[in-house]
């Protein structure tokens, strides 16, 4: 096997046999660079502290040629801390990286569909990110391997530091302008309101709905596969986030792409994509961690009225309650340290010094 030359980032928390399936997939595609992100214990959870530390040994187990590098928090950060400063930590090494959470099981087929397509779109400003979780039935009748979407799943993704640099995480940058997207012009979706939902929703952990509307603030796409090759493993009763799967148990099912790659002439949006996507997931809009119908926040309720009529927009309710991300991390702890370190892989594994 050729070792993967595009440089693999692994997302840890404290889930010790979702970690083990993932490394496994990563082992069949030895990766020549491997970067490891941790958060740390949450002091109020009692053990947390040594399953991390059996995490952290588990995704250090590297068997092949490697180079290995770690960003461990001492401290338990959040999701909406630890995700975007250790993606800022890896940029300023690499140009471009392929991207899975302990809870998000690949193909083996993945790596190589997001290899192709981040050489392919390079210098395409409008690709921003491409996705390897497409949460609609298989189509046996699709001309071509992947469709564009403005709305997308971060489960098991790729995308470059150029795109990377354009994620702002400050309510500042996107509540300010009405130039979220063309949905939320066209709905006339407020500065107010989106204010209004960051506040009382979005604010304390959802980092990929501020990177979609970056994206959007660029006029940015994704690339989604037409067959689903990430599978949600995350949906146990040990979830720090979600732990229902907003799209009905398709995300728990995945096959392996075919090759070569059939691409488009051109990239156009694929409305009907996306409807299908924004469908799946508002079904679990008001369903909370135990299952339970409840009603809304106001500002949702307000929200969805505004935008029921255009479905893109459906995303600025749907991905906060809905999908903000499946495990991962535990909730914010404080400030903390970042410890770094690096080895190489082979033979008996990895040493990695932190």
């Amino acid at each position: 096997m050729t070792p993967l030359e595009t440089p693999v980032v692994l997302v840890i928390f404290a889930r010790e046999e979702t970690t083990r399936l993932v490394m496994e997939r990563i082992r069949q595609v030895q990766p020549k660079r491997l970067y490891i992100i941790a958060d740390g214990p949450r002091k109020s959870v009692h053990g947390e502290q040594a399953l991390c530390e059996r995490v952290r040994q588990v995704a250090l187990d590297v068997d092949w040629e490697c180079e290995v590098k770690t960003n461990f928090s001492d401290r338990n950060l959040g999701i909406r801390h630890r995700l975007p400063t250790g993606l800022d930590w890896v940029f300023s090494m690499e140009e471009r990286a392929i991207i899975v959470e302990d809870d998000c099981l690949p193909e083996v087929s993945f790596f190589a569909f997001c290899d192709e397509l981040l050489e392919r779109y390079e210098h395409d400003p409008r690709v921003m990110s491409i996705s390897g979780f497409c949460p609609i039935q298989p189509d046996d009748s699709a001309p071509f391997s992947y469709r564009a979407q403005e709305f997308f799943v971060v489960w098991g993704w790729a995308t470059w530091k150029s795109a990377w640099s354009k994620y702002l995480p400050a309510k500042a940058a996107w509540s300010n302008t009405s130039r979220v997207s063309p949905a939320a012009v066209e709905s006339n979706l407020d500065n107010r309101l989106i204010a209004g939902l960051y506040d009382e929703v979005i604010g304390p952990n959802d980092w990929s709905l501020k990177w979609l509307m970056s994206m959007w603030l660029e006029n940015g796409i994704q690339l989604s596969p037409t067959v689903n090759l990430v599978r949600s493993i995350g949906f146990l009763p040990d979830a720090t986030n979600v732990p229902v799967d907003p799209f009905l148990g398709t995300s728990g099912q995945s096959s392996a792409m075919a090759f070569p790659l059939r691409h488009p002439a051109s990239l156009i949006v694929d409305v009907d994509a996306d409807r299908a996507v924004l469908d799946a997931m508002t079904r679990q809009v008001d369903v909370d961690r135990c299952g339970r119908t409840r009603r809304p926040p106001r500002l949702i309720r307000k929200a969805k009225r505004v935008v029921r009529k255009l479905h893109y927009a459906v995303a600025v309710v749907a991905v906060v309650v809905g999908l903000g991300g499946v495990g991962g991390f535990g909730e914010a702890g404080g400030e903390g340290g970042v410890v770094e370190g690096e080895g190489v892989g082979g033979g008996l594994g990895a040493v990695v010094e932190p």
